[in-house]
């Protein structure tokens, strides 16, 4: 089966953990998880230049630590999506462990 080709119907076929959402859920958070990490992101950039935030860009897995340097509400509107890339990082393991 092309995953790609029909992503929903994949998901909705596969053995999932009780705690797995349903897959309409996923574009939301998606959605909300970027504006937040744009509005943190303007947050960081409107207090310093594009050259003086490089270590924040090139080091984006260390985000929370590195713009909360400039700005605490930058730092914290990246935890959403730092607490949903878990939960996504766990779901896909949990779906892994069922189906393989």
């Amino acid at each position: 089966m092309d995953a790609a080709s029909d992503a929903g119907s994949t998901y909705r076929s596969l053995d999932r953990p009780v705690w797995a959402p349903p897959s309409w859920l996923f574009g939301p958070v998606w959605t909300v998880l970027y504006a937040t990490s744009a509005v943190s992101a303007w947050l960081v950039l409107r207090r310093r230049s594009l050259a003086e935030t490089r270590a924040e860009v090139v080091f984006w897995s260390a985000q929370l630590l590195l713009f909360r340097r400039s700005s605490r509400a930058a730092s914290l509107l990246l935890v959403p999506c730092a607490l949903w890339v878990l939960y996504a990082a766990s779901l896909n393991f949990a779906i892994w462990r069922l189906n393989g």
